[in-house]
């Protein structure tokens, strides 16, 4: 089970550097170059915010029946978070949480956090009894917005509680990436 999180979160953080280091340039008319796309949220009481426009992103991907979304925000290299919901079916507008792995195919919420005082990953892992949830309430061509909260972990480490999470990122197409 261990080694399917960690393939899951290697996954994720994949995704979000691809998304990063592949579409740095967008049109004129987007809605990112006004600065409102952002990732909000509090660990243990305190309030975190990205808002490095060309790091808040939602990166979609499909393999055979394995859906997973992969929303991501950083300010710079010292912290960042990265909400995935992987799924059955297409990933759309709805509640997703907890994670499990049925018929080998994951299904359910895994959040992300490297803290930038203490420069660990945590994350809600998976099996049983994971704390992570994920509302997407505005899915569109060009953005998602929604809501998301959760317990994330490491090793030795008291957890971090994310509490008011809420997001608004671009959404990744694949025209997006330079030639």
């Amino acid at each position: 089970m261990k080694k399917i999180v960690a393939f899951m979160f290697g996954l994720g953080v994949s995704l979000l550097l691809m998304a990063t280091f592949t579409s740095c340039s967008k049109d004129d008319d987007d809605e990112s170059s006004d600065g409102k796309y952002y990732i909000r949220f509090k660990a243990n009481g305190t309030q975190i915010e990205y808002s490095n426009q060309l790091l808040l992103t939602a990166a979609f991907g499909q393999s055979e029946q394995f859906y997973v979304v992969v929303f991501s925000g950083a300010n710079d290299a010292s912290s960042n978070i990265s909400l995935q919901i992987h799924n059955d079916k297409p990933i759309t507008e709805g509640s997703y949480s907890g994670y499990s792995i049925m018929e080998g195919t994951p299904k359910g919420v895994i959040i992300g956090y490297l803290e930038k005082s203490s420069n660990v990953i945590f994350s809600s892992g998976g099996g049983p009894g994971v704390e992570a949830n994920i509302k997407v309430s505005e899915l569109t061509g060009t953005h998602v917005k929604g809501e998301f909260s959760g317990v994330v972990k490491s090793n030795g480490r008291d957890d971090i509680t994310i509490s008011d999470g809420t997001f608004f990122v671009w959404r990744v197409k694949a025209t997006d990436n330079p030639k």
